[in-house]
């Protein structure tokens, strides 16, 4: 059809309601940016309150597409409104069943459409957002689960025991404690259940068989809400079957079983196994035999749903492509005997799904304007533009002093044309500086932080800054309205993954994961077992206290404004500690004993270390534009972790002492553009900078990485290993005494006695785990004053100890590049069939595959193994008995992908960067260390790929040795990105601390606990250095108001501890508005509560300085008590005392009396009054 334009003012309120009436499926066309959510709002908004399905076309662009919806919709994060319905992280024959939560989202979508059909939904119509792969597989049919919704009332009789086994039969996951949907958790009388559509999870509290009370909790805290009448268990995967069609199937099952080759003891141990219940990994792959009445996902929607496709012709590409791959992994599974149904059974075709849309009439948004006359679907094209052009005016004035002028020239022309503009940005601090900044050219521009429709952003002539996420502008000239976003104003960043939580070090990370049961450690009276946060009301106000129980039921009750007094017991994994006394002498002893023993082992530490501090460096010199420039040429955004690593960093190389920092972060983080900064820093000012890597192969590979981001810069890079011919290495060897060679990347060659370098100014060490003592003393002796950068996904323990006690200084990256996926790890016994079907699968969507095995004298006949069970695939063997060229050329042919797998030793265990390899099949996993699983699964999942890593062992996980089994079971647990560095600690546990502490240490750590313990260690090592360690005062703050973070603004109890631990902890006002600003990033404008609780941290801080060790309200004065180590100066005091109508007056048990203000002016009032007092009593 010939494409219409719209005229009106409100092009896209009056093109929704055009577009109800259709008739047929319509395309819009012309939607440039963040255009099509604002579309597809305003659709939503005029098909009222009626389900919506949207497709995107990948999982990625669905992501950034439910949260532009939620930013255009105006839906606040606690909205069920906005569901995804997510495609399963595995793919159709994998070995791996999905996870758990992506399989409960999807049974809450389900659940939602089909009590929307049957008219039984309570609260809004869902809005889905999927993508096409999403629709592929088929899910039991609609009578099945209606059949499966377990309604439960008050005062009904139920066989609870019967009931509980229903619900696991359903996919509930027998838990100790609810967290996660589809989790069910049994304690005597109450049952604790997540169903998948809950907004929380339902505790059911029976007497007998009957049903006493119902309530829905609070995951974080556990903490019952408000009572119902009635609850509904849906299920919670969408495998369901029963006992009973498990017999029944059982004869189906036997001669699929005989037609592919499984034998015939597998097939009963399989059936055997679901008769119990069990679903074993993968075993979805035969829901249409276990569960027959299968069903379309399109099925399920309500005949009122609207259809919207967002830029649908690479979704339906990518469902194509995702067909092709399962018929293919399908093929690899009938080859390796296992037991299948067909893809015809399992999946519905891209054919059929297309029609269904086609059906429902759907609505295409599409970004470019194309004419399609043989579309069977009507076209309107709307007006829309991106902000290409501004854009690359603000890139070529970002490095000018008035870098924004282009922004608030263009700002202003709106203004005046009486647009409504909006920019938005992510986080409310960043909001305030570009507020003040764009104040600085004359824009005024208010800020928004309340969600709100987009219909409602700004008014005409304003310019408004919305704290929200957006992932791209556009201007909308008919509704004179123009939306930015960050990106569009301070240049374009690879969007980064963030991670939960905050990375404080070990204290923090242990007060995160506290339960109540936990040892913790008070500075005073020693070990206890936390009891939770309790909400406690003295007088009129309400607190909230720390509990902690010692022996004999004693309890201790400490204000959230001094957790600083209290750090989680850590020590070695299955020993639990003694409990102190309150009150007692045991806690004093022991922190005597461990005293005396620490000195001695410090004295023996510093001596290593003394040259090394008190030697002189070279103070690099600070930031210019040069440097700046450099920085600008990095493709990816930095993340705040890496920012932070290279700040620490250059800090350290402007000091005038030796550098000796290491930088811990995962495979692929960034560590190595740390290194290129600092490298760049060092190669400008003179010095040259050596790059040391374990391998020949890294070290090729660093040496490529470098000399391309050194390109077009004064700075020349070589290499030095065995791979390099014996003129080449004389060349290099030459430059580096002459100076002409500014950075060489190199193995252990560079420290023979022979290699000299001019003017050596920087010593990076890269995974240094892989070089002992020696090398590394020797690389220390070729500069005493060289700084020294150590780079490592898992430090070993020696190193993180000594980086904790200040002796080595850490710093952490721990955000995920884009689009990284955790690697799905699966331990399995060792078969021909698994590794086949695993290489194949790999192989088949075009990857490479590794395969390690560590045993060089029996890797030959691994190989003819591999010949024998996949003769398709080609193979290569490398190990580190080769000869050095023999090595380079196969390590270099299977990056080139001139081989499909490599079998190889733990060659690859350091920082290869293959991306193309995605599979890794670890051989006898059970006899390698934890550490080493970590660094060689780390060799694959390093691209948007999903990867797989699968651990063979010879026998059955439990009759393994019980170390082996604790590492592979935390290797497999160990999914999260970014968890190397938690990794350490556990690797700590396991190995029970080995050299690093002894035997006599290892007694002493468990004594006081790993946090106190390092503590310790760290104040003696002072005291030797002579520094004198002054004891620090904490201050207590006694004032009539309520200063907490309240339940309702930080619903987590574990995050709430981790806020007051920091605010406790805080040395200074900086550090406290640091943590004020990350607060109110992420959630949002501070109640008063909250601000209180920031005022009484305030007043601590300045009290210590002032040497108060208590400030209390007591009869309308302010009460001070003067600690010993006191800063006020006596004549000032004096004169204060003696000037008429001061108010004040001295006891003579040192405290101080000031006047307060009255309750009348509030906590406000309070406040000022308290830091008024304490401002006439500082010194100056």
């Amino acid at each position: 059809m010939a494409a219409r334009r719209k005229q009106s003012r409100s092009a896209l309120r009056a093109l929704a309601q055009q577009v109800q009436a259709r008739k047929d499926p319509v395309r819009l066309t012309g939607l440039r940016g963040g255009a099509r959510s604002v579309a597809a709002a305003e659709l939503i908004r005029a098909h009222a309150d009626r389900p919506v399905l949207i497709l995107g076309a990948s999982a990625k662009r669905c992501d950034r597409l439910a949260d532009d919806l939620r930013t255009v919709l105006g839906e606040d994060k606690a909205s069920q409104r906005l569901r995804t319905f997510p495609r399963p992280d595995t793919l159709p024959y994998d070995r791996f069943s999905p996870q758990t939560f992506l399989t409960a989202q999807r049974m809450d979508v389900l659940h939602r459409w089909l009590s929307r059909t049957d008219g039984s939904e309570e609260g809004s119509a869902p809005v889905v957002v999927s993508d096409w792969t999403a629709l592929a597989l088929r899910v039991p049919a609609r009578e099945a689960v209606r059949a499966r919704q377990r309604g439960i009332t008050v005062g009904e009789q139920v066989d609870r025991d019967v009931w509980i086994q229903t619900l696991v039969g359903d996919g509930y996951l027998r838990m100790p404690l609810v967290a996660e949907p589809g989790e069910i958790a049994v304690r005597g009388g109450i049952v604790d259940f997540y169903p998948p559509h809950g907004a929380n999870p339902v505790r059911v509290e029976f007497f007998g068989d009957e049903v006493d009370s119902i309530r829905e909790f609070d995951a974080a805290s556990q903490r019952s809400l408000n009572k119902v009448s009635y609850a509904v268990a849906s299920p919670a995967r969408e495998l369901l079957f029963t006992r009973d069609r498990v017999v029944e199937c059982g004869d189906a099952l036997r001669r699929l079983a005989q037609d592919v080759g499984t034998p015939a003891a597998e097939c009963t141990e399989l059936i055997d196994g679901l008769l119990r219940g069990h679903t074993p990994p993968g075993v979805e792959a035969l829901a249409p035999l276990l569960h027959p009445a299968q069903e379309s996902v399109l099925d399920y929607l309500p005949p009122d749903t609207l259809v919207l496709l967002d830029d649908p012709d690479p979704g339906r590409a990518r469902l194509d492509e995702y067909h092709r791959e399962a018929h293919d992994s399908y093929q690899a599974a009938r080859e390796s005997a296992r037991m299948v149904c067909p893809p015809s059974d399992l999946l519905d075709s891209p054919e059929r799904i297309d029609a269904e849309l086609r059906r429902r009439h759907c609505v295409s948004l599409e970004r470019l304007d194309v004419v399609d006359a043989e579309a069977k679907a009507e076209q309107i094209s709307v007006e829309t533009h991106s902000h290409d052009g501004l854009r690359r005016r603000l890139a070529a004035t970002r490095t000018h002093d008035r870098a924004l002028a282009p922004l608030a020239d263009q700002l202003a022309e709106w203004v005046l044309d009486k647009w409504r503009c909006v920019i938005v940005v992510s986080v409310l601090s960043a909001a305030e500086r570009l507020k003040d900044l764009l104040g600085q050219y004359g824009v005024e521009a208010g800020l928004a932080t309340t969600p709100r429709a987009c219909w409602h952003w700004s008014l005409p002539g304003r310019v408004e800054i919305r704290v929200a996420t957006l992932s791209e502008g556009f201007a909308i000239p008919r509704q004179r309205l123009a939306v930015l976003t960050e990106e569009e104003v301070f240049g374009k960043r690879e969007r980064r993954r963030t991670t939960r939580g905050w990375k404080e070090g070990a204290v923090l990370d242990g007060i995160a994961q506290l339960q109540p049961g936990d040892p913790v450690v008070h500075r005073d009276h020693g070990i206890g077992l936390y009891r939770g946060l309790d909400a406690v009301r003295a007088g009129r106000i309400d607190s909230e206290l720390l509990c902690i129980e010692y022996a004999g039921g004693d309890k201790l009750f400490i204000p959230v404004d001094r957790l600083n007094l209290v750090q989680r017991y850590g020590a070695f994994e299955g020993l639990a500690p003694r409990v102190d006394r309150l009150g007692g002498e045991s806690w004093q002893r022991s922190r005597r004993k461990v005293k005396k023993s620490l000195r001695n082992m410090a004295q023996e530490l510093l001596s290593m270390h003394a040259a090394r501090e008190l030697a002189p460096g070279f103070a690099f010199s600070p930031r210019d534009v040069f440097f700046e420039e450099f920085e600008a040429a990095f493709e990816f955004e930095e993340t705040p972790d890496q920012a932070g690593a290279i700040e620490d960093v250059l800090s350290d190389m402007q000091k005038p002492r030796p550098m000796d920092r290491i930088v811990c972060g995962d495979v692929g983080y960034g560590k190595t553009e740390v290194a290129i900064r600092a490298a760049f820093k060092a190669a400008m000012d003179g010095k040259q900078v050596a790059i040391l890597t374990p391998t020949t192969i890294l070290c090729e590979q660093h040496f490529e990485t470098f000399q391309a981001r050194f390109a077009g810069y004064p700075i020349q890079v070589e290499m030095l290993s065995r791979f390099r011919s014996p003129s080449e290495s004389r060349a290099v060897l030459e430059g580096l005494a002459d100076g002409t060679v500014d950075i060489v990347v190199a193995t252990h060659r560079i420290l023979h006695k022979t290699v000299q370098f001019r003017r050596l100014g920087l010593l990076v060490v890269d995974e240094e785990q892989r070089f002992g003592v020696g090398h590394k003393e020797r690389i220390k002796r070729l500069r005493r004053t060289v700084d020294v950068l150590t780079l490592t996904a898992t430090p070993i323990p020696r190193t993180l100890q000594m980086a904790f006690t200040g002796l080595r200084d850490l710093s952490v990256i721990d955000t995920p590049p884009a689009d990284r996926l955790a690697i799905r790890t699966q331990v399995c016994l060792s078969s021909d069939s698994l590794v086949r079907e695993a290489v194949l699968r790999e192989v088949r969507r075009g990857g490479q595959v590794f395969f390690l095995h560590n045993r060089v004298a029996t890797i030959a006949s691994m190989a003819e193994m591999l010949e024998r069970v996949v003769p398709e695939v080609s193979v290569l063997v490398a190990h580190g008995q080769m000869k050095e060229r023999d090595l380079e050329d196969r390590m270099h042919a299977f990056v080139r992908g001139e081989a499909d797998l490599l079998l190889c030793t733990t060659i690859i265990e350091s920082g290869l960067d293959i991306p193309r390899a995605n599979t890794i099949l670890i051989n006898r996993a059970d006899a390698l260390g934890l550490a080493q699983l970590y660094q060689l699964r780390g060799r694959v999942g390093r691209s948007p790929r999903r990867a797989y890593a699968y651990l063979l062992v010879p026998t059955a996980v439990g009759k393994l040795r019980n170390d082996a089994q604790r590492r592979l079971e935390a290797i497999q647990d160990l999914t999260d990105l970014g968890s190397g560095f938690r990794l350490a600690n556990m690797d700590l546990e396991i190995r029970g601390a080995g050299d690093l502490l002894g035997s006599e240490q290892s007694g002493n750590l468990r004594a006081v606990g790993y946090e106190t313990y390092m503590e310790m260690l760290e104040e003696i090592i002072e005291d030797l250095r002579g520094t004198i360690h002054e004891e620090v005062l904490d201050p207590e703050i006694q004032l009539p108001v309520v200063a907490r973070m309240p339940e309702e603004y930080v619903s987590d109890v574990n995050q709430r501890l981790v806020i007051y631990k920091r605010l406790a902890s805080a040395r200074d006002g900086n550090e406290i508005a640091r943590i004020r600003d990350e607060v109110l990033d992420r959630y949002g404008v501070m109640p008063a509560e909250g601000e209180n609780l920031i005022q009484i941290i305030r007043l601590k801080v300045r009290a210590r300085k002032l040497g108060i060790s208590a400030l209390r309200l007591h009869r309308g004065e302010f009460v001070l008590q003067v600690a010993e180590s006191s800063q006020i100066d006596p004549q000032r005091l004096v004169q204060i005392l003696t000037h008429a109508g001061s108010g004040m007056r001295v006891t003579p048990d040192h405290q101080i009396f000031g006047p307060a203000p009255g309750p009348e002016g509030g906590a406000t009032a309070l406040f000022d009054g308290a830091h008024e007092l304490m401002k006439r009593l500082s010194p100056g």
